[in-house]
């Protein structure tokens, strides 16, 4: 026949808690101390969120029984909730020592020492709770995702890969591989593991979502879209699905479904934080809603910064904003800021931290001011410039041959050369939008080839970053073939290791010049050698990309000194944090 505590089990299992709760004080009021029942009534208590209660029953049932380690860590599961992850991590510690055979006291310390940021802590729990199982899937994920937040992909990898032996039919476990692949820079082992996992969950809209990404990385961007409209269609609210699309869509050609899209997601969610456990500092990052930012991917050290992305022109009045060490503008185009220059204008001036590429410093970049902005620099040849609007007539103070650049454009996308007058007229019949328009110099080395040479500013010191070899007056590194040429790759070697021989002085003089009136945190120059030594500038701005080659890779010889612009940025960091306490 089925006892009091039968019947009280029952209902609490049911999720009857008030039943339940008047069952286990009807058995205190005969037994006060039977420590099993304080402890039920307290788990009771914990989940009808009455914290006080909860942690005052569970103490008294360790009062009386304090050799029983499950106490402990429903006692640490009260206080993990009211965010006391001290407190809990204490008593799941004092779990362990007493069954250190508990899987469930290893794994729950594990979570709050990931918590508090005590990434070695958290580690040593899991491998503990391997010790116990050795195939403990949920050890080999906690140690995965400790690994792939400290920027340790491969390692992150091999424990996942664990997970999917241990449980091959696990989405999540495939997911989580094919993330770490990816950043390792094995795109299509990333791929083949989102892949498994929508043939495991072909709902699984957060796998979707990764081929969407992936695809896109690598220019795919009928298969990107195709992927992130399959995640929408699954989960019609996912913020980074709608941010990701907006992105291809703009990139091929459809700005208003693209605005769309970017509305959705900004209007939802404007901003978004990504932690690191062993942050020595954290960054609000300044962005507008469009393509005018900068490409800050590997610029932030995930593991020494925690980013805070902020999409300010969505900002609600008086939105609170998590804490933060230093401020850094992300919108690098001035042409393309938009709404979002107002209030990052205002913000800056009366937000108190540290900014790091003030806007207006970032506005004077635009093309046609940057010649006054380096004006008189020696050894520097800087092409005027001229604004053009529609159905404005061409500047006449330009000499042809002619660049036509449509504003707000990078890569050279619309670019055209009008060799003389008639060229230039049969262009102006065609033309709908805004263009700049500046005098072409003709920059070709004596053996028939374009070079143009592209140095990043950190701090306004400049560093060596690429030269781009090519048979075509419209140089850029990714269609210049360069590892296809040992030479070409020979020549910008020799520039990375020792620009000051390829440039002369007078050229790092000149460079070294525009750093200083550029004046901002971190900026890029992209030019060319004209024959008597001057340095031809094409363009001075934030929007300059860095990112690391494959180690394994024939663009290896770069790393080198990506790595000196990366330390050299995070040094400035530190050192811009320090001076604002």
């Amino acid at each position: 026949m089925p006892t009091l505590l039968d019947d009280a089990l029952a209902r609490h299992r049911a999720g009857q808690l008030d039943e339940a709760a008047e069952a286990y004080r009807r058995l205190l009021y005969a037994a006060p101390d039977r420590a099993d029942v304080l402890h039920l009534l307290g788990n009771v208590e914990y989940q009808r969120n009455d914290a006080a209660v909860a942690i005052r029953l569970i103490e008294r049932a360790i009062a009386l029984e304090p050799r029983i380690a499950v106490y402990r860590i429903s006692l640490g599961n009260v206080y993990r909730r009211g965010g006391d992850l001290t407190s809990a991590a204490a008593r799941y510690r004092e779990a362990l020592e007493l069954s250190p055979d508990s899987l469930l006291a290893a794994a729950s310390l594990a979570g709050a020492l990931h918590g508090l940021g005590d990434v070695a802590g958290a580690a040593d729990a899991w491998r503990a709770a391997l010790r116990i199982d050795p195939r403990h899937a949920e050890a080999w994920t906690g140690l995965g995702d400790l690994a792939l937040e400290l920027g340790q992909p491969r390692d992150a990898a091999r424990c996942y890969r664990q997970v999917a032996i241990i449980d091959p039919e696990s989405a999540p476990a495939w997911l989580k591989l094919g993330v770490a692949s990816v950043r390792q820079g094995d795109a299509p082992a990333g791929l083949a593991a989102f892949e498994r996992a929508l043939a495991l969950n072909p709902a699984f809209a957060a796998a979707h979502y990764n081929i969407g990404v992936v695809s896109a990385e690598r220019l795919e961007f009928e298969a990107a879209e195709a992927a992130l409209r399959r995640a929408l269609a699954i989960a019609p609210d996912y913020v980074d699905a709608h941010v990701n699309l907006s992105a291809v869509l703009q990139k091929t050609g459809r700005a208003s479904e693209a605005r769309r899209h970017r509305e959705a997601a900004y209007r939802r969610v404007c901003l978004f934080v990504r932690r690191s456990p062993v942050a020595r500092r954290s960054v609000l990052i300044l962005f507008d809603a469009g393509t005018g930012n900068i490409n800050l991917s590997h610029l932030f050290s995930p593991v020494h910064n925690t980013v805070i992305d902020w999409f300010i022109e969505y900002a609600p009045a008086g939105q609170t904003l998590p804490p933060h060490d230093l401020v850094f503008n992300g919108m690098g185009d001035p042409d393309m800021t938009g709404p979002a220059a107002a209030p990052a204008e205002r913000y800056v001036a009366e937000c108190g931290k540290p900014v790091l590429n003030l806007p207006s410093r970032v506005a004077r970049t635009a093309r046609d001011q940057l010649p006054a902005l380096l004006d008189g620099i020696e050894g520097l040849c800087v092409p005027k410039v001229r604004r053009v609007e529609p159905g404005d007539p061409w500047p006449t103070d330009l000499a042809c041959p002619l660049l036509l650049r449509p504003i707000a454009t990078h890569g050279g996308s619309g670019l055209q050369r009008a060799a003389d007058a008639e060229e230039l007229a049969r262009i102006g019949s065609d033309r709908a939008g805004t263009v700049f328009v500046s005098e072409f110099h003709d920059f070709r080395s004596a053996d028939g080839c374009w070079r143009k040479y592209r140095v990043i500013f950190v701090g306004g010191r400049p560093y060596p970053y690429h030269l781009a070899i090519s048979p075509h007056w419209l140089v850029h590194y990714a269609t210049a073939d360069m590892p296809a040429h040992p030479w070409k790759l020979d020549e910008e070697r020799r520039f990375l290791e020792a620009p000051e021989q390829v440039l002369g002085e007078q050229g790092m003089r000149a460079l070294e010049a525009v750093g200083a009136r550029l004046d901002l945190a971190y900026a890029g120059i992209d030019f060319s050698l004209l024959p008597d030594g001057r340095i031809l500038v094409f363009e001075a701005n934030p929007v300059m990309l860095v990112h690391p080659e494959d180690p394994a890779g024939v663009l290896a010889h770069k790393n080198a000194c990506i790595a000196r612009i990366l330390d050299a940025f995070e040094a400035l960091l530190e050192q811009t944090v320090a001076a604002g306490r």
